[in-house]
């Protein structure tokens, strides 16, 4: 198997990871958030982060910091 191929198959693999997380992130908030609260559907996220599966984001520890660091 060349090297592209299977270049082409790991990245094939990944954008599927990267999306059914996206979608299980997706339902766990519907499921989970008060609809209408944009803070509790952030809270909700972060949880989501801590509990089930590693985000990217900023999160409520960095927010803070970053929130004290522009005032």
């Amino acid at each position: 198997m060349s090297v592209i191929k299977v270049t082409e198959e790991f990245s094939q693999e990944l954008m599927k990871k990267m999306l059914d997380s996206r979608l299980d992130l997706k339902d766990y908030v519907l499921q989970n958030a008060r609809q209408g609260d944009i803070q509790n559907i952030i809270d909700t996220i972060d949880q989501y982060g801590w509990t089930k599966q590693w985000l990217m984001n900023i999160g409520d520890r960095k927010g803070k910091i970053l929130d004290q660091a522009i005032q």
